[in-house]
């Protein structure tokens, strides 16, 4: 079973996902409310009536890596980041993930997360979450969202998506597009 919990028929397009047009309501993870979450990225159902208040954001990028806990209203609660190391050794830059998301997370003012929301630059296979910048040589079909999810989801949701759309989508809902169609 499903845990008791009832799966509406529009369950995916509720749990921020748009399949006939393949793109992600990235800033979905943030507005689930006793929500079911499918989980399209493991190939499985994930059903959950998780109340996501606090987010997990990674922004992995070519010079900075960068990572916060933000709120359902968008406001930064705690960040950090770091220079993305220059190295063509996927674990080098992998461990210097880690160690910006370790030492955000062991700060006396980081809250607890309930869903990960991660941006990185393409190409990437989408959804899997395997990804291979164009500006991070050393990750080639690296498998950036099953890595984060073995080692900070807990079984929390966790999204990826290109970092443009994950911009844009912030931009739609707190930024300079909050109240616009287009």
């Amino acid at each position: 079973g499903d845990g008791g919990n009832q799966q509406p028929a529009d369950a995916e397009q509720q749990a921020g996902t748009d399949h006939q047009h393949g793109v992600a309501d990235i800033d979905g993870i943030a507005r689930l409310r006793k929500r079911p979450i499918r989980d399209e990225a493991r190939g499985a159902a994930m059903w959950s009536d998780r109340v996501v208040t606090v987010v997990l954001a990674l922004d992995i990028g070519g010079t900075k890596l960068a990572a916060g806990l933000v709120d359902d209203g968008g406001e930064v609660l705690v960040h950090d980041r770091a220079p993305t190391p220059d190295s063509l050794d996927p674990e080098e830059l992998w461990a210097a993930v880690v160690q910006l998301v370790d030492d955000l997370l062991a700060r006396p003012d980081a809250e607890p997360y309930d869903g990960i929301g991660i941006g990185c630059g393409g190409p990437m296979e989408w959804p899997a979450g395997r990804v291979s910048p164009i500006n991070i040589h050393g990750w080639r079909d690296f498998p950036l969202l099953d890595r984060v999810r073995d080692r900070y989801a807990g079984g929390r949701p966790a999204v990826i998506h290109n970092d443009a759309v994950a911009l844009a989508l912030a931009e739609h809902r707190w930024g300079a597009g909050q109240g616009h169609d287009h």
